[in-house]
């Protein structure tokens, strides 16, 4: 698809040269992170610039646009970000003029040259949850089985060494053993899973995963409670699924489990004490992902869910120190959209863009208030949600 990208937009034009100019473009390749293009702008005794290049989403903000394309940036420290803005605009405007009847479908975040490579295999999902991230008609979702085999060796070839297999609900895929066995064989060490656990307490494919070599479970677990189940996340007989799943789990102390919960307006308060919960019932989980919600997705119709930031943080801060008294290791996800000046000093290192050097892709759809301007976190921090500012403001931003 790289490939694709490449002759249809042909970098190497000089009219491309001139719009990066006095930058020249040192690389170009699939992004790390995401389904994207990334396009390296260096200049001598400069930091570089990081052109994202993704698929044009309708209704979503951008800093600058094609028909087909969004470009972001991320700058590293010393560019200027009105000289970065200016290059991605410019850039824009030169590969429109590539753009004919046939729209480029745009690399798989990532399958070669990564250690960490994430694959989305199925469209099947026995719940509804009104956040979900993965709709099932979203075009990062594998279209069959010879594709996932060929992502499956493409990443082991490229140095793969943890491969994630996700989608809507995974363990509905009865190939879901085969892929986990194929990666194993194909050298990955590390073969995670994402599930929401409903079909673990019962059947065989908790057994099967693990003789197929599954390493790593990420099971998503939002309430305990019924009436919040249902109306957040599905059918509520399913919740008493999920827990009988994750009961099980305890059956197979060498995998390594982490749970991850989505923080919604139905669910926030209570968070705090799920954790709780999970350390008491379930002693065999070591590791916590809090994400708040972002309106992505279907949870770009749910905008009631989006948590105001200055009730947010404290929530948030709260269950990051539960989970640390019961030693657990617990984060924030960078692109969850929760700016890391939220939450307080002594958790903030928790939060995923402070914990790499890079820190927070700007994506399309996110953007930093006037305010932020001069942070001391802005080269880590990917923004918030413009969404979420259109809605509740920017109440909470604490530039430091």
């Amino acid at each position: 698809m790289l490939a694709a990208f490449l002759r249809t937009y042909q970098l190497d034009d000089p009219a491309v040269t001139a719009a990066v100019a006095p930058w020249a473009i040192a690389s170009v390749a699939a992004s790390a992170v995401r389904p994207a293009v990334e396009v390296v702008l260096t200049r001598p005794a400069r930091a570089r610039i990081v052109i994202a290049i993704e698929a044009q989403v309708d209704g979503v903000r951008h800093l600058a646009a094609t028909r087909d394309l969004h470009l972001s940036y991320y700058a590293e420290d010393g560019v200027d970000h009105g000289e970065a803005a200016l290059r991605v605009r410019a850039l824009a405007a030169a590969l429109a003029r590539f753009e004919g009847a046939t729209r480029v479908r745009l690399p798989l975040a990532p399958s070669t040259g990564h250690r960490f490579v994430e694959l989305r295999i199925n469209r099947a999902c026995n719940e509804r949850c009104r956040f979900c991230n993965t709709p099932a008609d979203s075009p990062t979702i594998l279209p069959d089985p010879a594709a996932i085999y060929a992502q499956i060796a493409s990443a082991a070839a490229g140095g793969c060494t943890d491969l994630l297999l996700t989608g809507r609900e995974t363990t509905l895929d009865p190939a879901l053993p085969d892929y986990v066995a194929a990666a194993r064989a194909a050298g990955i060490g590390n073969v995670r899973v994402q599930t929401n656990a409903t079909t673990l307490g019962h059947g065989p494919i908790l057994g099967a995963l693990v003789a197929a070599g599954v390493t790593e479970l990420e099971i998503s677990l939002h309430t305990l409670d019924p009436d919040v189940f249902a109306a957040l996340v599905g059918p509520a007989h399913l919740l008493g699924h999920a827990l009988a799943g994750l009961d099980a789990v305890a059956g197979y102390p060498a995998l390594g489990v982490t749970i991850v919960t989505v923080i919604t307006s139905a669910n926030a308060t209570a968070v705090p004490a799920l954790v709780d919960a999970i350390a008491a019932r379930w002693p065999f989980v070591r590791t916590l992902v809090l994400s708040p919600v972002a309106p992505v997705g279907d949870g770009a119709d749910a905008l009631d869910l989006l948590v105001p930031f200055p009730e947010l943080g404290p929530i948030v801060a709260a269950a990051l120190r539960r989970a640390s008294a019961h030693g657990l290791t617990a984060t924030v996800p960078a692109r969850c959209g929760l700016p890391p000046c939220v939450l307080p000093p002594d958790v903030r290192p928790r939060h995923d863009a402070l914990r790499t050097e890079r820190g927070a892709p700007m994506e399309p759809g996110k953007h930093k208030p006037p305010g932020c301007a001069g942070c001391a976190l802005d080269r880590q921090c990917g923004g918030a949600w413009s969404r979420y500012l259109e809605r509740h403001g920017p109440a909470g931003l604490r530039p430091l």
